[in-house]
Parts: C-alpha cells; sequence; structure tokens
C-alpha cells in the first residue's frame, strides 16, 4: 500500500484528510507534537525513514484577526503559512515527492463579484492573506511537483488537536449558547464556495 504523510494531521482539514485517505492509503500523520515543521532536518530524515508516495501540508496559522493586530502573530502566520511551505517544497522536490498545499480565499481582495479561476490575479488586502500568498510563491519558486489548492471555507467535525480553529458553524452555535438568546446576528450579505 502507497503511503501518504499528512503534516497538520490533528486541525480540521488534516483530521479529514487522515479519515479520507486512510480508506486508501498508508496514512502517517505528523503534527506539532511529532515534528517541528519549521525544522528542514528534522523534516527531511522524517520523510527519508517514511518514503512517501505523496506529502500533503494541512498545516496553517488561521487565526485572521490576531494576525491583523498583532505583531508575533503576524509573525507566526508567516512562519507557518509561509516558510514552513517554503521548507516542505525544497524537501520534497529533494526527494522527488510531489506536494499538495493548501493555501485561501485570503489571497484576492474579493472584488471580482463573478469569483476567481485559478490564474487570477492574487491581490490580499490583509496581512493574513499576505502569509498565504507568501507560501503560494515559495511553493511555486521552490518545486514544480506540487498541487496547490485554494480554500473558501472549511467546516465539518472540529479537529483533534487543542489549538484547532473552531469552524464558522461551531463558532455561531457557541455564540448563540453563551448569550443565551433565541437570535444569533450573523453577516447576511456574504457569499462563499466551500
Amino acid at each position: 500500500m502507497e503511503r501518504v504523510v499528512i503534516f497538520g494531521s490533528q486541525g480540521l482539514l488534516g483530521t479529514a484528510l487522515v479519515a479520507q485517505f486512510k480508506q486508501s492509503f498508508d496514512v502517517v500523520g505528523l503534527d506539532r507534537k511529532e515534528i517541528d515543521i519549521l525544522d528542514a532536518k528534522q523534516v527531511t530524515k522524517k520523510l527519508g525513514e517514511l518514503k512517501p508516495k505523496l506529502v500533503i501540508n494541512a498545516v496553517a496559522y488561521n487565526n485572521v484577526d490576531e494576525a491583523e493586530k498583532n505583531d508575533d502573530a503576524f509573525e507566526k502566520a508567516r512562519e507557518l503559512n509561509g516558510y514552513a511551505v517554503e521548507t516542505l517544497a525544497k524537501i520534497t522536490k529533494k526527494l522527488g515527492i510531489p506536494l499538495v498545499h493548501f493555501s485561501s480565499e485570503y489571497v484576492f481582495d474579493g472584488a471580482n463579484k463573478k469569483g476567481y479561476a485559478e490564474d487570477s490575479h492574487p491581490r490580499p488586502i490583509n496581512r493574513y492573506g499576505e502569509t498565504k500568498l507568501l507560501g503560494e510563491r515559495l511553493l511555486t519558486q521552490s518545486t514544480d511537483q506540487y498541487y496547490l489548492v485554494r480554500l473558501s471555507r472549511l467546516f465539518g467535525t472540529p479537529g483533534l488537536s487543542g489549538l484547532t480553529k473552531k469552524s464558522f458553524i461551531d463558532s455561531i452555535l457557541e455564540q448563540a449558547q453563551k448569550s443565551g438568546q433565541p437570535d444569533v446576528s450573523v453577516v447576511n450579505e456574504e457569499k462563499s464556495c466551500p
């Protein structure tokens, strides 16, 4: 059975990917407890030992609001959303392994009301979006064996990590429970394609 390594395996996306891929592949899920994705030597050694046919990067710093207002959080977002991608891309290229990387709609400014295509020009309007675009650029500059997937809204069963960000629906439900009010106000003019 072919092996797939999934970094960020305990988050919302990673947990779902592990569940799906383990039906057909030998899946090795790695999270921050098992490996420091920013440590190139550690990552190289682990991938050399595991010899996967595919590496999937589901690691992300996704606290958008915190990245906007806090310089330390912004730097952490740059590390995880940008430089960690570069590290993985260079290592997987050297080992001849394709890399799947997940980015975000935040690389766009949202001005195109008709939506975006793969070749649409990115224009982030916030610091978080800049970190996601940094990851995309470092990926495409570091390897030619990649798949870049831009996600919009994630929903589903929460990830296994205690640091996993809640999905939008889970956040709204939590807000409703905390407020004790029968009604909850949410944005009603936003469209998305999950």
